[in-house]
Formats: structure tokens, sequence, C-alpha cells
């Protein structure tokens, strides 16, 4: 499992943080199937920003999943 501590940011109200990080992921098991991701780790965008009531996170990234179709249960891989 991939961490991130948010302590260290130590960001205030309107304050905002953005950062490239390696992101570990584990298989997606979805209606009794696993679905591997492919590559198991990837590059990831994180952005972090301090509102007046809250905190925003966002992270984005771009992988593949291989694992049967939900259709015919044939292989399959999607991006």
């Amino acid at each position: 499992m991939t961490q991130f501590n948010l302590r260290q940011a130590r960001l205030r109200s309107g304050e905002e943080l953005e950062e490239d990080v390696d992101v570990e992921l584990e298989p997606l098991t979805l209606g009794g199937q696993e679905y591997l991701p492919d590559p198991p780790t990837v590059r990831a965008h994180l952005r972090v920003q301090k509102a007046s009531t809250g905190t925003v996170y966002e992270l984005g990234f771009r992988v593949g999943l291989t694992g049967p179709c939900f259709r015919c249960l044939r292989d399959t891989h999607i991006e």
C-alpha cells in the first residue's frame, strides 16, 4: 500500500500542493472476478487543496486492467 504523509504538507486555507508520486496498485475484485493492474506501480499526479471548510484531494493516473470479460469471461485487457 502506498502512503503519503499529509502532515508534511502543512497547508493553510487557500493553499495547494501538487506532486507526482509512485502509487502501488492492488488487484481489483468486482463481481467475484479479479482484475490485475498493468503495470502494478504507476506514476500518479496528486493535488491537495486546503479549503476553508475542508480539504480537496485529487489523484489521477492511467493504468490497464487484465481479467475476464464481464460478458464472455474470456481474458481481456483494457486501458
